[in-house]
């Protein structure tokens, strides 16, 4: 992605990988998306990528299998564009139940985008303004100092849950993806794990093999490390008591 010029340029990896670095030192083509691009992800059942545009409040949708490194016929085209929260910076793509969640840095949601009628190659759904869930204990302080969305989303293949970073209290949440996914968004709710991450944590990943969550905390330089499964252990059981 090209921040400041708004666009994403496609590079082709068969040539330019770790072990084949021929095509590397060239320039490639650019696909024209929002104002100040920050986040990609790929749904990759579909060939559908989705950039986060954070100075305009929009989500482009373009089109793999026909720009990539080796396809460029929809090089030239104009993507499809969703309007989302304020700011948003973090993207997770959910392949098992085809669902985008879009975070927004500045009013702390997660907007949940439909991907099977906002895709590559159905666009019918990507004009409506997805439905957005809180995921923040402090509504009125939004975008306020510290209180924003974190740079990061991770989503559990195996359970479908996702997980983000709150930046302002060192939150990490958990939202349940089979119960808050594209078209049935009636379980959209967001649970703070009990377990706190370090200072601003600010970017997320998670390993699928072993089922950890890592929490990168940008003010004291730690990671923080979580099981897939633990955060919903103790949601449960603070509910239950």
């Amino acid at each position: 992605m090209n921040q400041n010029d708004g666009t994403v340029s496609v590079i082709n990896g068969a040539h330019c990988n770790g072990t084949d670095t021929s095509g590397c030192n060239q320039s490639w083509p650019t696909v024209t998306v929002g104002k100040s691009p920050q986040a990609l992800g790929l749904n990759p059942n579909n060939h559908t990528v989705y950039v986060t545009n954070t100075n305009d409040n929009t989500v482009s949708v373009i089109d793999g299998s026909t720009c990539n490194g080796t396809n460029t016929s929809g090089w030239g085209q104009t993507p499809a564009i969703i309007s989302v929260g304020a700011a948003p910076r973090a993207v997770g793509v959910g392949a098992g139940t085809n669902t985008v969640y879009v975070g927004n840095r500045d009013d702390v949601t997660v907007s949940v985008v439909d991907g099977s009628t906002c895709n590559g190659t159905n666009t019918s759904g990507c004009g409506q303004t997805p439905f957005a869930v809180p995921v923040a204990a402090f509504p009125n302080a939004a975008g306020n100092h510290d209180y924003i969305f974190g740079r990061g989303i991770a989503i559990d293949p195996a359970s479908h849950n996702v997980f983000m970073g709150v930046v302002g209290d060192s939150d990490l949440v958990v939202i349940n993806g089979r119960a808050c996914r594209g078209g049935n968004t009636t379980g959209c709710q967001a649970k703070v794990v009990p377990l706190r991450a370090g200072g601003f944590p600010a970017a997320l990943t998670l390993d699928e093999s072993s089922g950890t969550v890592y929490v990168s905390n940008n003010d004291d330089g730690t990671v923080s490390i979580f099981s897939v499964d633990a955060p919903l252990r103790r949601c449960l059981m603070q509910r239950e008591h």
